[in-house]
């Protein structure tokens, strides 16, 4: 893929209105609570007290008299009709964790009937520290594990040990990242309903990546891709917090049929969010030595975290740092050990980036003591430690590359625009006085793009985590570009960089293009908005469908103008005989001949003028 060297940007890195704030501040957003439907069904649940219990009995009966209950679903009858997690089956593990699902004809009578049912528990010992669960004796979260560890992996990438050995200062660090929640101002929500005679599921939700929870809806229904549909609506901030809907939109879609297709809703309140939404994060205990050269060099790494995921999740976000294993520094020996433990705490899920800033923080805070070790200013040392500029392509030992960088010139404008020598002298002056004075020098690096399909990441299967992006550009009659992608109006701006980015490479108004989400059913592969990637994966996606519209263009200009089509060029929205510029054919003239005249079009070209392309992390470009 190549940016033609005509390609001069307009609008790209140009201040702009953004082309979605007209229904942001306006308020026309329909939001997920915004919508309601005829004869709809509402959901509370009750939720456990205990972080580990079992369940002995669940009397519903009182529920199911109160006036206006529709259903009472446990977790043993949710399992009849979908994949059981949703709602917990014979055992709580955490505070706050759904035990059961009250359907009414509002949330107001689904949680008057909530109190009414009784769930006889049998309290069981908790764990509450990784550590402690690690233990032998600890309680087993799992009945079918012989402990509480879920992951246990260390990864060697060269001689860490005998580089150790060999350092002539070596520091060692205990650093603990505590527990966060992602907190958008909107809860998470879905709506769904159950068709009957079609044996199909509508659900609608602000979940983050619709790819993701069409995936996990078709799953956990036990349907066909085609049987299950997801719309997305705008949302209210995410952080990763609304990766977690599927659970709840597997739970209204069965409600949903039991009901006999009538539409159920679901809304977190705020105490559900923070309870028990799935965006815990980064629980990590870590212990750390990195081996030093007197002249400043780092020469080995050694890192071992323990994740404490929660009542479930993963170590994903941990094993995250194997892309910025080493910061932006050029150290090649390196063990990194990683530990995966449950504990009766709220399920581990994605928060912000995908975990690399504790990462970031131990490396960081290493390089600190390192220079404190070797009396190097916090500066210096990691300019003596820095990938240069004339080292990239760079591939770490974990073997995922780095693209480009000039991390010297960073650091320097940074320094520079920050009069950090003058805040030296201030902090010699007031520590002088006897007041504390503190500076941080952090050079942090957040993978872009995704990391999934280099490096340990393929250790889970071919395509596990390839994470590919995709976009669809089409131009129609009236010489308007629509632009569809798949996931939803954020907040982030992404609708607006990409009509910049439609508009500059066709060489056209701002006016022209318009970028909606696409309506679904079976999209195309796209992982929407996570782990930091957008920007990256959506330009590229757009770049990849651009150009291969350009090239169907070109082809039919070929074709009218009776010309090679080495000779053509794209240009202020049109394609034009580069030598003989007055030669040209505007593209909406070109569309409109490929609708309406596809007798006039090269063999074997379709008369579409549209395209659909997927792009994929870490693949070689054209």
């Amino acid at each position: 893929m190549s940016i033609p060297v005509y390609f001069q940007p307009k609008f790209v890195g140009q201040s702009i209105k953004r082309v979605e704030d007209p229904l942001l501040l306006t308020g026309k957003a329909r939001h997920i609570d915004d919508l309601a439907f005829p004869d709809m069904l509402h959901v509370a649940f009750v939720r456990s007290p205990h972080p580990h219990a079992r369940i002995r009995s669940i009397d519903t009966r009182a529920a199911l008299q109160v006036p206006g209950v529709e259903y009472v679903l446990t977790g043993q009858e949710l399992s009849q009709h979908a994949m059981p997690g949703s709602i917990a089956f014979e055992k709580v593990r955490y505070v706050g964790e759904p035990v059961v699902a009250v359907a009414a004809i509002s949330r107001y009578v689904a949680e008057d009937a909530v109190e009414q049912i009784k769930v006889d528990y049998e309290v069981l010992p908790p764990v509450a520290d990784a550590r402690q669960a690690m233990e032998p004796t600890a309680a087993r979260l799992y009945d079918n594990m012989d402990n509480n560890v879920t992951y246990k992996k260390t990864y060697t990438y060269g001689d860490p040990e005998g580089a150790l050995g060999r350092s002539e200062v070596v520091v060692r660090g205990h650093f603990r990242s505590p527990r966060v929640s992602a907190n958008p101002i909107e809860t998470g929500g879905c709506i769904s309903a159950f068709d009957p005679v079609m044996g199909e599921v509508t659900s609608w939700s602000n979940a983050q990546v619709p790819r993701m929870a069409h995936a996990a809806l078709s799953a956990g229904l036990r349907l066909p891709f085609n049987r299950v549909r997801v719309i997305v609506q705008p949302h209210g901030g995410s952080f990763g917090s609304k990766l977690a809907i599927p659970k709840y939109m597997i739970v209204t879609a069965v409600l949903s049929k039991l009901c006999g297709g009538r539409p159920v809703k679901y809304i977190e309140d705020r105490i559900e969010h923070l309870m028990a939404s799935g965006s815990h994060a980064w629980e990590r205990l870590y212990d750390v030595e990195f081996g030093f050269m007197r002249d400043g060099r780092c020469t080995a790494m050694r890192i071992r975290a323990i994740s404490d995921i929660g009542a479930s999740g993963g170590v994903t976000q941990t094993l995250k740092a194997l892309t910025c294993l080493t910061g932006a520094y050029k150290v090649r020996d390196v063990e990194f050990d990683v530990t995966g433990v449950f504990t009766n705490k709220g399920p581990d899920g994605a928060y912000r980036g995908y975990g690399p800033p504790t990462h970031t923080m131990v490396l960081e805070r290493m390089m600190d003591k390192g220079a404190a070790a070797l009396g190097l200013d916090p500066a210096e040392i990691r300019r003596r430690n820095f990938i240069q500029p004339d080292e990239f392509p760079y591939t770490l030992p974990s073997g995922v590359p780095y693209d480009s960088g000039n991390y010297p010139e960073v650091l320097r404008v940074a320094l520079e625009s920050s009069g950090y020598a003058e805040l030296r002298r201030e902090q010699e002056r007031l520590r002088a006085a006897g007041r504390l004075a503190g500076i941080s020098v952090v050079f942090g690096i957040e993978p872009g793009g995704y990391w999934g399909s280099t490096g340990p990441y393929r250790e889970w299967g071919p395509g596990a985590s390839a994470a590919p992006e995709a976009a669809t550009i089409a131009l129609d009659a009236t010489g308007q570009f629509q632009v569809e992608i798949y996931h939803a109006l954020s907040g982030q701006g992404h609708f607006s960089f990409a009509t910049q980015l439609v508009a500059d490479y066709f060489g056209v108004p701002l006016e022209a293009v318009r970028v909606a989400t696409a309506e679904p059913k079976t999209w195309p592969p796209s992982s929407g908005p996570l782990g930091s990637r957008l920007a990256v994966t959506l330009t590229f996606a757009i770049i990849g469908a651009a150009e291969r519209l350009r090239d169907k263009f070109t082809k039919v200009a070929a074709q009218l103008l009776e010309a090679p089509e080495e000779v053509l060029e794209l240009r202020d929205g049109a394609i034009r005989v580069r030598e003989a510029p007055q030669r040209s054919l505007s593209l909406v003239q070109i569309a409109r001949t490929m609708l309406s005249s596809p007798n006039l079009l090269p063999p074997g070209m379709d008369a579409n003028p549209a395209v659909t392309y997927v792009w994929t992390a870490n693949r070689p470009v054209d």
